[in-house]
């Protein structure tokens, strides 16, 4: 009997492992995976993760606590021009001039890695396919296509590839759950259309707050580009919803932030007017309102524990100064940012200087003792 799938995610070895090395190159592929995050929660989908970088560039699962279904993505970019089966099907040459695997390749292997849980096998890009199609014509303004659809022709170039390149194994199978899929999201304007996608899945929320979409775009996109970043392997299924993946109950941690945040925004607010009140420079007052809103969303998943150790790092050092001791808030946060940045790299975790500045100035505002500076006139 096989494995159930939880415990085979984790026994597989992946292929490889990404890691920050090419980090640059999975902008496009954050920003369409917070999409489809948004979308699996708008389908009302009982329950999902959607695993990065772990396999392949995303897969989708039907559970957070015992998956029977696995659905995988290749995320991939094109500058202009059109996916050809000679491109998804194309090889190149390692370093020791073995040939690697193709793209259609790397998702049958999924398929042959998890053939009874493999519930589809999806190629994602921003420009269209042109393949020819078994009803006349091409992919070519299609937005899905699925292997069923495409002619008898080019279907077999991609069977006769797969068995070339995958020849002790049978791939016909695998090869009806491949579909392609053209992405709405562009390649230079990616980020401001999911910004936009982040609004007005907001906006169909009546208690949500449209101001803080900018804020939560950047914390839930911060999350998705720190899994996908890591090159910890997990050794249990949990770790790697942990460390690997976003799941529903995470992401309704972060979301119940934006939909009710009227205590974030007070804090923020009250951070701002007191910092206007000390006649403190424009920039650096939006600059750390900005970066405190984000971290007040992020302390509200409760699957990172991350940002709530520095706040508590950081809540020890404002104890220690003395409020008493407090002229101003901008004053208290310069003074104060030396032995924070000290105490938040023995912890060896890496933040700006804006994220800590910003972690003070929440820590003063929310131990409400430190005197509210008189307006100048």
């Amino acid at each position: 009997m096989n494995a159930p799938l939880k415990e085979q995610l984790v026994s597989v070895p992946p292929r490889e492992v990404s890691g920050s090395t090419s980090s640059n190159r999975f902008d496009y592929q954050d920003d369409w995976a917070l999409c489809k995050i948004l979308a699996c929660h708008q389908a009302n989908a009982n329950d999902f993760v959607l695993v990065l970088d772990f396999h392949d560039d995303v897969i989708l699962l039907d559970s957070a606590s015992d998956p029977t279904e696995a659905r995988f993505f290749q995320v991939k970019t094109q500058k202009s021009g059109f996916w050809s089966v000679a491109k998804l099907i194309y090889r190149k040459s390692g370093k020791d001039k073995k040939k690697l695997a193709s793209i259609l390749g790397k998702l049958v292997a999924d398929y042959l890695a998890f053939p009874n849980a493999t519930v589809g096998l999806v190629f994602v890009s921003n420009v269209y396919s042109n393949f020819k199609l078994e009803a006349g014509g091409d992919a070519k303004s299609k937005v899905q296509v699925k292997f069923s659809e495409i002619c008898s022709e080019d279907r077999t170039k991609f069977t006769d590839a797969m068995k070339t390149e995958l020849p002790s194994e049978p791939t016909d199978d695998g090869l009806m759950l491949f579909e392609f899929e053209c992405s709405e999201l562009s390649l230079l304007g990616h980020a401001d259309h999911t910004l936009g996608v982040v609004t007005n899945f907001l906006e169909n929320h009546p208690e949500a707050d449209t101001s803080v979409a900018a804020a939560f775009y950047r914390t839930l996109k911060g999350e998705i580009s720190r899994r996908s970043k890591s090159e910890k392997i997990p050794g249990t299924f949990e770790e790697l919803c942990k460390t690997r993946a976003v799941d529903r109950a995470g992401f309704e941690s972060m979301l119940s932030a934006a939909l009710g945040p009227q205590d974030k925004s007070a804090v923020v607010r009250n951070l701002r007017d007191r910092l206007n009140a000390e006649n403190t420079h424009f920039g650096f007052v939006t600059t750390i309102c900005n970066a405190a809103s984000t971290l007040l969303l992020r302390r509200f998943d409760q699957t990172n524990r991350f940002y709530t150790e520095v706040e508590d790092v950081v809540g020890r050092i404002v104890d220690d100064f003395g409020l008493e001791q407090a002229a101003s808030v901008f004053s208290t946060i310069e003074t104060l940012y030396p032995s924070a940045l000290t105490a938040v790299q023995e912890k060896l975790i890496v933040l700006s200087e804006i994220e800590i500045k910003a972690i003070i100035g929440v820590c003063l505002i929310e131990k409400q003792e430190l005197p509210r500076p008189h307006q100048k006139p």
